[in-house]
Formats: C-alpha cells, sequence, structure tokens
C-alpha cells in the first residue's frame, strides 16, 4: 500500500540525508570481522598500511572544504532570488484591492443621504388616493347653499365614483412670498355659505370685531401665507372644539358667541377662519368647504374645513377640527377621509352634505 501523500513527501528527504550513514554502515558491517582474523605478525604491516592510507586519504581534505565552502554560497544565491521575487509579487497586490475601495466610497454618499433634500414650501405632495362609490335615489329637501331658499322633494339619482387623494402642500412652516390677491380677483368671488351671495370681500363693518381681532394676529410685514398661518393657529388654540350647534340668526351673532365663549364646532370654527381672512388689513381668500369625513370604520359624518387663496399657488386646505399633537399638522393638509360635497357632480345643485339625502350608500371601492 502506497503511503500517503504527506509520508512521502516527508520521507523523500530524509532518505536523502541519511544515504551517506547508512552506506558507512554496510560496510563497517561488511569489514569489522577482518581485523579479528589477522595473526599478530600481520598487524605491524597492517598498520603501516593503514598509516599510509591515512596519510593518503587526509591529503585531499581541503577538497571537501572547498567543495563545502562553494555549497552554501550557491545554495544562499537561489534563496536570496524567491525572496526578492516575493517581495515584488506582494506590492501590486495592494493596488487593486485598494483601487475598488476608494471607488466605492463616495457612491453610497449621494444614494444614502442622512438629510432628505427639502421639498420647498408650496410643493404640492399628492399621496395615494381612494375611491368611493355613492350611489342613492329618491328626494331632498334642503336650503340652497348660497341662496339660502328651500328647496323640497328635490329628485335626484347618483351611481358615481368619486376619487379622493390627500393633499399636502408643506406650509406648515417657511414662508412663500407671493403677493397680495387683488381685491377684484375672481378668487374673491367665491360664495360664502348663507345670503352673502357673491361678495367680492366682506364689509368689515359688519364684523368689525373680526376685523380687529384679525388686525390683532399679524404683523405689518407678513406675507399672506404668514397672515393665513397666524389666524390658523389662533383659533386651533384658543376656540376648543365643542360638537354642540351654536344657534344664532346670523353669521355674525354666530361669530360673536364663538369669540366670547371660546368655543365651537367644525362649522363656526371655519367660519370664523373665513371671516379673519377676509377682514384682514391685507384681505386673503377663503372659503368654507361643505363635506363628509369618512372614519376608517366607514362611518360617514357631517364636516367642514377651510381653502385660502395664494396668487401663484391656488387653493390650499386647512382643518380646523381634528386633533393632533402637531398644531399646524392639518394646515395645508388633508387626506382621502375629507370628502367635499362639491366632488359629487350628480348631487342636486346647492346641497351641502349627503345627509340631505333621503337615501344613499357609500363604500369604498377595493
Amino acid at each position: 500500500m502506497c503511503p500517503p501523500e504527506w509520508e512521502r513527501k516527508n520521507l523523500k528527504p530524509l532518505l536523502s540525508r541519511n544515504s551517506g550513514i547508512v552506506c558507512l554502515s554496510i560496510l563497517l558491517a561488511a569489514c569489522g570481522p577482518a581485523p579479528i582474523a589477522t595473526p599478530a605478525a600481520v598487524l605491524p604491516t597492517a598498520t603501516a598500511a593503514l598509516a599510509a592510507s591515512a596519510t593518503s586519504t587526509l591529503a585531499p581534505t581541503p577538497l571537501p572544504t572547498a567543495t563545502l565552502t562553494s555549497t552554501p554560497t550557491a545554495t544562499l544565491t537561489p534563496t536570496a532570488t524567491p525572496t526578492s521575487t516575493n517581495t515584488a509579487t506582494p506590492s501590486p497586490t495592494p493596488t487593486p484591492t485598494l483601487t475598488p475601495t476608494s471607488t466605492l466610497t463616495p457612491s453610497p454618499t449621494p444614494t444614502f443621504t442622512p438629510t432628505p433634500t427639502p421639498v420647498p414650501p408650496g410643493t404640492l405632495i399628492l399621496a395615494p388616493s381612494v375611491t368611493y362609490h355613492i350611489q342613492g335615489s329618491g328626494t331632498a329637501s334642503y336650503r340652497d347653499r348660497y341662496t339660502r331658499e328651500p328647496k323640497e322633494n328635490v329628485p335626484y339619482n347618483i351611481d358615481e365614483l368619486v376619487t379622493i387623494q390627500s393633499v399636502d402642500f408643506n406650509v406648515r412652516y417657511g414662508d412663500l412670498n407671493t403677493p397680495p390677491t387683488p381685491l377684484d380677483s375672481p378668487a374673491f368671488q367665491e360664495p360664502l355659505p348663507g345670503h352673502w351671495g357673491t361678495t367680492k370681500v366682506i364689509d368689515p363693518s359688519g364684523f368689525d370685531f373680526v376685523a380687529a381681532k384679525s388686525a390683532e394676529l399679524v404683523s405689518p410685514d407678513d406675507t399672506p401665507l404668514e397672515r393665513a398661518r397666524k389666524i390658523f393657529l389662533f383659533i386651533r388654540e384658543e376656540i376648543e372644539y365643542d360638537p354642540a350647534e351654536i344657534r344664532a340668526s346670523s353669521h355674525r351673532e354666530t361669530l360673536e358667541i364663538v369669540l366670547r365663549e371660546k368655543r365651537a364646532n367644525c362649522a363656526p370654527q371655519s367660519l370664523l377662519f373665513v371671516v379673519l381672512c377676509r377682514t384682514n388689513p391685507v384681505p386673503i381668500p377663503a372659503r368654507v368647504v361643505c363635506g363628509q369625513f369618512v372614519s376608517y370604520d366607514g362611518r360617514v359624518s357631517t364636516h367642514h374645513w377651510v381653502e385660502f387663496y395664494l396668487e401663484g399657488i391656488g387653493w390650499i386646505p386647512a382643518d380646523l377640527t381634528l386633533a393632533s399633537s402637531e398644531p399646524l399638522f392639518w394646515f395645508g393638509h388633508t387626506d382621502v377621509r375629507h370628502l367635499p360635497t362639491r366632488a359629487i357632480s350628480q348631487l342636486p345643485s346647492g346641497l351641502d352634505h349627503l345627509w340631505q339625502l333621503s337615501s344613499y350608500r357609500l363604500q369604498v371601492v377595493p
């Protein structure tokens, strides 16, 4: 049986080094009995022969010395050669290894930036949308949203898909140096709920106490966005939400109660925001949005929020009622739960809310 590979590799040099010793041992074994068999008379002759043999053997002694001297020299020379070869070989090795490292190091920097590039204020950010399927037929009795004229038994037939998208204008902080909206702008012609019709700018004389409060909340150098934000924060911080309805005979009386008692539900809160904006020393177009709030569990409730107008940006939503740990979270932002009545094109004209229909069904399209 052949020995294992490691044994073959280790035994071969061992045999090479000891081959001389083995031969000498064989010689001694073969020649050893000869001196014992030699007679005493022959000893002098053998001794002389050995002396002569020793003399002739010792004479060439320098030869092995010269041989040994040259052997290490020859051995050391090739030894140095692989050393220099090995030294030169690793030198280029780190070079290719370091090159990709230095190339890859800057690559992650733009990809995984710890601080994302901020979105400029006023940029419309659209989030995923939800589609509602609204169905119903029957009659509706209500007061017209703008003329307040009573309408009785108005027929309707609705089978409509309405898609609502979360929007965010990123105006909670920062500023937009937009110019004031001219008083003859169509934005001021947006009618308000009630008998005001197409009043462009609310007459401050009719709401002098609201106009005075609006002037207190702002600074002369404030931009329209800063003014709207300060008005929003005032209502959020000073007017407590109260679901109870405020019974009054006019909008003026309603706002007198709100500012005196510092409580209101979503409708008077929204009305106060609109009037504060429109009676401001630098008037801001604003309007009340009537609609539905569709909760996550599918319940539908009447809701009001607001929109204000900035030149070059457009109508920006805001909700003064929804709770949030961030006071400005709903400033410039509404989500898919806000379903404005105006988005339903098949409703009777001037209708404020779905609850004014005799029957309807609203479902979320999966």
